[in-house]
């Protein structure tokens, strides 16, 4: 049957009649209506796949259209396995109702079947979009064996085979293996092209949203289940936005609660314009401002170390805010700050020579009786060993000393002291470890001179001997 135009023209008496076959052009039309209206159709399924908020993947719908457009006689759909050198079918088209006779000659169902990336197969799809394959065993190598491949090719009548990737960034994360009759070959390829490419724009932009939406729920997991108390405030009102249960926890205050305060009233009425001006001259960049005095809802005055980030919440400006309470801190250093005043006090006017060593003998401290008795000058011994100072004959004793006392060891023992030719002072010492969270981190010793009392028993001794004589 064919499609033609018939025109005739009168000459005089005659008529001229011409006969124009427009088979093909016809064929032509109508099969440029079908690419434009296929071309149409994979637009709009494009645009409706990219733009979905649904971030679950139909790979059925995908592996049904490629059919469609490409007529395909059956096609699997096949996902690379993230950071694995296998492949997943994960959708299968045109075989619902054969699907049971395949698996019976496969000796397997090849939905969800895991496979093995061939190093041939890969690479013979490596240069281009599409590859086509004379036969199933080009395909498949010696995935398949032989028997199986003429049996599938038989009963399903199979002619070439194409494989179409899909890619992101260049990298393969899956492809569409179409097969065809034998009468057969693919169709529309640069449509079929063209909605690869849709896919790989799709797949991207839903591995950006999931994890886009795994980080954010990431992020709301740390916050709200963070020991340490955090909340995030609306830069522009001041509000509370958001709040961890920690924070709930040290200031007392209910969630409700909180979201309808502004940050002005966690602080003392005369710390309100600090903040207002710490808030204001803020940068935008992570930052530590330091420690600050906040009021819980009982009343009580804490004080808390505080660290912010800028961070956009719901569109709004805003900061996050963590806190450390370290009022015990502060007291306990208050306290040991009173206690230092009050021990150094008494150890600079001890009638008692003290000093202490670090782990490798040098001297860390000195007090005024030391440096009285000895002559020494602080500044000139504090970071150096005590060793340059030990008398001839005393340094093994000194040294034993040392050791046993870093291992845990107190000692008591004289001391020779040679502050000038003609004078050298004996020194009763008590050396003990200093010990910090159980580890031993240098010693003290304290001393007395009995350099009298040695002389005056000496004396005496002579005297006695005398007597006897």
């Amino acid at each position: 049957e064919r499609d033609i135009i018939i025109s005739a023209s009168q000459f005089a008496n005659n008529y001229l009649t011409t006969f124009v076959d427009v088979t093909e052009q016809k064929k032509a039309e109508k099969t440029l209506n079908e690419s434009k209206e296929m071309l149409r159709k994979l637009l709009f399924t494009s645009s409706e796949l990219i733009d979905s908020g649904d971030i679950k993947l139909d790979y059925q719908r995908m592996t049904d259209i490629i059919i469609e457009i490409s007529g395909a006689k059956y096609a699997s759909f096949n996902m690379m396995e993230e950071n694995s050198n296998e492949f997943t079918t994960v959708a299968i088209s045109g075989m619902s109702d054969i699907q049971y006779k395949a698996s019976s000659i496969l000796g397997f169902n090849p939905m969800n079947k895991k496979w093995k990336n061939d190093p041939n197969r890969a690479a013979k799809i490596s240069q281009d979009i599409i590859t086509r394959f004379e036969t199933l065993r080009e395909l498949t190598g010696a995935v398949i064996s032989s028997k199986i491949i003429s049996i599938i090719e038989n009963t399903f009548q199979l002619g070439e085979i194409n494989v179409v990737k899909i890619t992101k960034n260049n990298k393969l994360i899956g492809d569409f293996t179409l097969f065809f009759t034998k009468d057969s070959s693919l169709q529309n390829q640069e449509i079929v092209e063209l909605f690869v490419n849709s896919l790989g724009l799709f797949f991207e932009r839903k591995i950006a949203i999931e994890l886009l939406r795994t980080s954010e729920e990431k992020y709301r997991y740390l916050f709200a289940n963070n020991p340490q108390p955090m909340w995030i405030f609306d830069l522009k009102t001041l509000e509370f936005l958001e709040i961890n249960q920690a924070a709930i926890d040290l200031y007392g205050y209910t969630r409700e609660e909180f979201l309808s305060m502004t940050i002005r009233e966690i602080r003392p009425p005369e710390e309100v314009s600090k903040i207002l001006k710490s808030v204001k001259t803020s940068s935008e960049e992570f930052n530590s401002v330091g420690e600050w005095r906040h009021t819980k809802k009982n009343g009580d005055i804490i004080i808390v170390d505080v660290t912010v980030v800028p961070v956009v919440s719901n569109g709004r400006k805003a900061r996050h805010v963590m806190v450390q309470d370290i009022t015990e801190r502060k007291q306990a250093e208050e306290a040991l700050k009173e206690s230092e005043d009050k021990y150094r006090t008494m150890i600079e006017n001890s009638n008692d020579i003290i000093w202490t060593l670090d782990q490798d003998a040098k001297f860390t401290f000195l007090n005024d009786k030391a440096l009285s008795i000895t002559g020494i000058v602080q500044e000139e011994w504090i970071g150096k060993s005590f060793l340059p100072l030990a008398m001839e004959g005393e340094l093994p004793m000194l040294m034993n000393i040392f050791v046993r006392t870093m291992d845990g060891e107190s000692c008591s023992y004289e001391l020779l002291f040679k502050v000038a030719e003609d004078n050298i002072r004996t020194i009763q010492t008590n050396t003990s470890p200093i010990m910090i969270e159980g580890k031993v981190v240098g010693v003290v010793s304290f001393g007395r001179d009995i350099t009298e009392q040695k002389s005056a028993e000496k004396a005496l001794r002579g005297s006695e001997d005398l007597y006897r004589n």
